[in-house]
Formats: C-alpha cells, sequence, structure tokens
C-alpha cells in the first residue's frame, strides 16, 4: 500500500492491489476524530474491488476475517505507540475505573 492522500493529522488514504496478480484494487483510509475527554479517535475503513469470481470467493470466505483481524492488530499496536506517546509528553495515563482493583 503506498500513501495516495494525506491532510495532515486528519486523514491518510493508502491505496494498493493485493490478491492473485495484483488483481484486486485496494484501498485504505484512516480518519482521525476528537473523541470524548480530550481522546483522539481513529476509524479505519478497507475497501477491496475485485471483479473475477476466481478473486471474488476467496474473499468472501476469508480474505474479509483475515483483513479485520489484521486490522484490529494493528489498531491495537496504534493505540500502544500513542499511549506511551502520551505517557512521555504527559504522563501516566490514570487507569479506567473498571480497571481499578478494590
Amino acid at each position: 500500500m503506498t500513501i495516495a492522500e494525506l491532510q495532515p493529522p486528519f486523514k491518510i488514504v493508502e491505496r494498493g492491489r493485493g490478491g492473485k496478480f495484483n488483481r484486486i484494487k485496494m484501498i485504505g483510509t484512516y480518519e482521525i476524530l476528537e473523541g470524548q475527554g480530550g481522546m483522539s479517535r481513529v476509524e479505519y475503513t478497507y475497501e477491496t474491488d475485485a471483479h473475477l469470481p476466481s478473486d471474488v470467493i476467496p474473499e468472501i470466505l476469508g480474505g474479509r476475517g483475515w483483513a479485520k483481524r489484521k486490522a484490529n492488530k494493528a489498531m491495537k499496536r496504534l493505540r500502544a505507540i500513542s499511549r506511551r506517546t502520551a505517557c512521555a509528553v504527559n504522563g501516566p495515563l490514570l487507569p479506567r475505573a473498571d480497571q481499578l482493583a478494590l
């Protein structure tokens, strides 16, 4: 994937190709939105454009789940990095109420 569009710090669009013989067009979009309490929220959208049945069927059978798992893992890494950066700049984060041991 290659960064095709960049609107710092709110939007990143990636474009690329994948699948058999790179026939499937792929677009990934990261949008950074303001969340509650001064936190940022990242939305990730992944689109594919497969035309041939030999490309569509594997996507239906397992490709979507694989892409979702990989995106979730990437979002967890991004969250960990942003928390480490926030701690280095602002000091440690306070735990959520449900994480407190009473």
